[in-house]
């Protein structure tokens, strides 16, 4: 039991370690997510029917049907 939460713990820690921070130099805001939705130059915030929903617009995922995801880079200075 003991093995378990400390597992748990250490997971939860690097979880919240490794989440990376948009706000660059000068106090800038990172472009997005998704190539479709820098496309689409921000307009995607409506549609938001893919795996980068999340990002753009979270109450979008009730809309998302069947499995998918997505492989994504951020830059962190």
């Amino acid at each position: 039991m003991i093995k378990r939460c400390l597992f748990v713990l250490i997971l939860l820690v690097s979880l919240a370690w490794i989440q990376s921070n948009n706000a660059l130099a000068g106090g800038f805001e990172g472009p997005g997510v998704g190539a479709r939705a820098l496309h689409m130059g921000g307009a995607f915030v409506g549609l938001a029917d893919d795996w980068t929903t999340f990002a753009w617009n979270p109450a979008g995922l009730a809309q998302l049907q069947g499995n998918g995801g997505g492989l994504s880079m951020d830059y962190v200075p």
